[in-house]
């Protein structure tokens, strides 16, 4: 007896969080994130940089400087750091209008009346299936669908694709 095409899912998944890790992914989309990336930690030594100078001035203070001597130059980082914090504030009311908009969607689509369901006749003839056919091939937890080259659906149950069938066993 050989063994299945495709092992079973593991319960609870191994896999969680669902990562991409090893996506082909186009080029420009790693020079982009590598842009952003660096983009933001240049953002992030701004926002620092008074911190930073601080650190430096304790370290000068250490040594034996005054600190009447030590400029650091707290207004031009202000007014370096005011187009940035208005970025920063649009950026946070963009996404606060988002949560709105995503809330009241949500409420909308949970509030909306269910469709009705499909009738077999209809889902049957997009499946180019009778609708006993179609009847049939819901009824086993384990189905192989085939397209044929007409366009057809052809359903086999109780087999995982790539096994062999079971009169062939």
């Amino acid at each position: 007896m050989s063994a299945p095409a495709y092992p079973p899912p593991a319960y609870p998944p191994t896999d969680w969080p669902p990562l991409i890790t090893r996506a082909q992914r186009p080029r420009w989309v790693l020079w982009r994130d590598a842009l952003i990336t660096f983009f933001m930690w240049g953002v992030l030594a701004l926002i620092l940089w008074s911190e930073l100078a601080v650190v430096a001035e304790a370290i000068q203070v250490l040594r034996g400087k005054s600190d009447a001597q030590i400029d650091l130059e707290l207004q031009l980082f202000w007014r370096r750091m005011q187009p940035l914090i208005g970025v920063i504030a649009v950026l946070v009311l963009l996404l606060f209008l988002s949560l709105l908009v995503s809330r009241r969607r949500r409420r909308e689509a949970l509030l909306a009346p269910q469709p009705a369901p499909l009738p077999r006749a209809a889902v049957a003839r997009v499946a180019r299936m009778s609708a006993d056919e179609l009847l049939a091939a819901k009824a086993p937890q384990v189905v192989t669908v085939f397209e044929e080259a007409d366009g057809r659906y052809r359903v086999e149950a109780g087999r995982l694709s790539g096994q062999a069938p079971p009169s062939a066993r």
